[in-house]
Order: C-alpha cells, then structure tokens, then sequence
C-alpha cells in the first residue's frame, strides 16, 4: 500500500541525508499529557533548537491547538519569530 511506498522512500532518504532534530510528537486532541499543559511542552521544545513538533491528529479537536498563542509558540519552534 501507501505506506509502505512512503516508509520505504523515508528510508532511503534519511540514509542519504540524516535528521537534524528530533520531532516530539503531541496529541492534537488533547490539552495536556503527562501532566503538563500544551503550552509548557511547546515553551520546552522552543528552547531548544535540535527540537520540533509532530501533532499526531491533524483535526486538532481540542480548542487548546486552535488557539492564537499555540500558533504563535509554533512559528518560534519552526524559527519564523
């Protein structure tokens, strides 16, 4: 199928060209995980550069990810601030 088309191009990919930062992944569901809020990850992982974000649900069904601030926090990761 699909993925396996895109896991094995990744592959191959990362062979030629390694990573440069480890994406953290987070729920877009959710509003906070181990026992933390959104905005505290996003603040942690902003401090560092080696770091970024994966969301694991594109929907964003909890409010938390559709706010102003939440997007703001990820354009200073991605290093748009």
């Amino acid at each position: 199928g699909s993925y396996q088309i895109l896991s094995l191009n990744s592959g191959q990919f990362f062979r030629r060209r390694p990573a440069s930062k480890l994406v953290i992944g987070m729920p877009g569901h959710k509003d906070r995980w181990q026992d933390e809020p959104l905005m505290a990850h996003l603040k942690w992982v902003g401090q560092n550069d080696s770091v970024g974000v994966a969301i694991w649900d594109a929907r964003l069904s909890h409010s938390a990810w559709r706010r102003k601030e939440t997007w703001l926090a990820m354009k200073k990761i991605k290093g748009g601030l």
